[in-house]
């Protein structure tokens, strides 16, 4: 098979030890097959059962938990962080008070730090490569000046020249050569070996700490053409109106569904509403005086157009787009911090009423994911695998102990290809299900409701995602969106991944959904799409665009 003699070539490569890869396609598992050794002391190969770190696909997990919390009304994701940790201290940017919410955590907009606690080098680091991306454009050299002009201005001179181009490898999985160290791996909190009680007392490892950024922002409440401009203003009834990204969120925007015969809609709408009144005590005038009013050819009622304003000033909505004070503003700095997700496990925590472990392992249990669990040095995990590193002189050594209790939520979990294909088959479910709900009434809900999943996988303005430039972070997961720019030529295909760096691995976990004809989905039921993962026993292995190949060539192959 040409798949094993790429994952061969790239294990030979990178010289992991063991490396172990799985593939589903439309929920079947079709192909799981280790390479190399999981313990190369004791010529244990690797196997579909090999048990490894998976890193910060760990942050994919903690987002379930979060996701069913918000669901079930019982977190808020647009409010300070102090609502439910008052532990963690407010912060402040340059002598302003500013607000840490739920959601800036998950993406990465906060303003925590990660494993780098100089902030200088941080900042000189953002700094180069927002020079680097200009001169990648048409740039002139007068705007290349002034920018560096700016750059050194005030107590925080930008050293271009200092600045360093290599990124988060713990979390971001980038292609290097496995001896040699990258920045996290040369931070010590990367190798910790404290056990840490609870997320809350993991805390103090950063909460004292001042924010590198000020926390960044999306206003739910602005027209969306601010961050979309390509989609154009719209009308009704030949009044202006605006699509805000609070209404898109809720379904009242107003923007059709799969239907687009809009008196169909009307008609339907009125139908229910009367259908709901009739259930009521409505007299048999007021039916009628609705009826009446409902048939009149220019008088028609626009139910969908009718608003029910709703007390929800606890959760910050409002009906009225633009009357809110803004959540968020723009210029936001996106900095990938794993210690952001050990605040968002307190959360759970104080959101759910159980400790983080066991809330997640009811989600493992829901899921069938058995084989998934914290990473603790104590216990007896069977098909464990051994991890491994490259010291100076180039030999292969075993990792040093590490405890990973400070971060579970971010990189703490240990699982298997099959666990993670499960897991990546139910997200994908739950993306795809309201597709086919038309055609199926028979279907089953996802473990999360379409529209949460649509939101998870919506990339979010300013923003990064390192492993592939052509996307974006989302909310826990990177996205890359749809594109095509020249006929016959490269066509991007939308697809889901996080990738993940730990000491002595490295992991993928990639969902590539089938471009789906809504016309054309009868006979098909969800999930319909290509899903892989890979784990190995060496760090700073760049696996997501194999992942992507492989999950390519299988959509060729069933096309075919």
């Amino acid at each position: 098979m040409a798949m094993l003699s790429g994952i061969t070539l790239g294990t030979d490569e990178v010289g992991a030890p063991g490396i172990v890869v799985g593939v589903s396609v439309d929920g079947k598992e079709v192909w799981s097959e280790g390479l190399g050794y999981a313990d190369v002391e004791n010529r244990v190969p690797c196997k579909p059962e090999t048990v490894m770190r998976i890193a910060s696909i760990s942050k994919s997990l903690t987002m379930v938990a979060l996701a069913k919390l918000w669901e079930a009304g019982k977190l808020d994701l647009d409010i300070p962080v102090q609502h439910y940790v008052p532990e963690f201290p407010e912060k402040e940017y340059e002598g302003e008070k500013v607000s840490v919410t739920t959601r800036l955590l998950i993406s990465h907009l906060s303003g925590i730090r990660h494993y780098e606690k100089d902030i200088k080098k941080v900042k000189e680091e953002k700094a180069y490569k927002a020079l680097k991306m200009l001169k990648e454009t048409t740039m002139t050299s007068d705007q290349e000046k002034e920018l560096k002009e700016k750059g050194g201005k005030s107590n925080e001179k930008i050293d271009f020249a200092k600045a360093k181009t290599e990124q988060d490898n713990e979390a971001k999985g980038r292609n290097s050569k496995p001896g040699k160290k990258k920045n996290d791996f040369e931070q010590g909190e990367l190798y910790l070996k404290e056990k840490f009680e609870n997320s809350i007392d993991s805390l103090r490892l950063f909460k004292n700490d001042p924010l590198f950024f000020k926390p960044g922002k999306l206003d739910l409440d602005i027209p969306v053409q601010h961050y979309v401009p390509e989609f154009p203003e719209k009308e009704y009834e030949g009044e202006k109106v605006s699509v805000t990204t609070r209404l898109l969120i809720s379904h009242l925007s107003g923007i059709r569904h799969y239907e687009k015969d809009i008196k169909k809609v009307k008609e339907e709408k009125a139908y229910k509403a009367l259908k709901m009144l009739k259930e009521t005590t409505m007299t048999s005038d007021q039916e009628k005086e609705l009826k009446e009013k409902g048939g009149k050819s220019n008088e028609k009622i626009d139910f969908a157009k009718a608003k029910t304003e709703q007390d929800n000033e606890a959760k910050g909505r409002n009906s009225k787009p633009g009357k809110k004070k803004n959540d968020f503003e723009q210029g936001s700095q996106f900095l990938y911090s794993t210690f952001g997700y050990t605040l968002l496990a307190a959360i759970v925590e104080r959101a759910s009423g159980y400790k983080y472990l066991d809330y997640m392992q009811k989600i493992f249990h829901d899921l069938d994911m058995l084989t998934t669990v914290q990473e603790e040095n104590e216990p007896v995990i069977y098909n464990r695998a051994r991890f491994y590193v490259y010291n100076k002189k180039r030999r292969l050594v075993n990792t040093p102990y590490v405890d990973n209790s400070y971060k579970w939520a971010g990189g703490g979990f240990l699982s298997t290809v099959g666990d993670l294909l499960k897991f990546g088959n139910a997200m994908l479910y739950g993306y795809q299900v309201g597709l086919f709900k038309n055609t199926n009434e028979n279907l089953l809900p996802g473990y999360l409701k379409p529209e949460t999943m649509v939101m998870i996988w919506t990339p979010v303005p300013n923003t990064e995602m390192s492993w592939d430039k052509e996307g974006k972070y989302a909310m826990a997961w990177g996205v890359v969106e749809k594109k095509q720019t020249y006929g016959s030529c490269r066509k991007q295909r939308h697809y889901a991944s996080h990738t993940g760096g730990a000491v002595g691995a490295s992991s993928v976990l990639l969902v590539l959904p089938e471009e789906l004809d809504p016309e054309a989905i009868n006979n098909k039921v969800p999930p319909r799409g290509i899903i892989v993962s890979i784990i190995c026993n060496m760090q700073s292995v760049g696996l997501n665009n194999t992942a992507l190949k492989i999950a390519l060539e299988f959509e060729k192959d069933r096309s075919d």
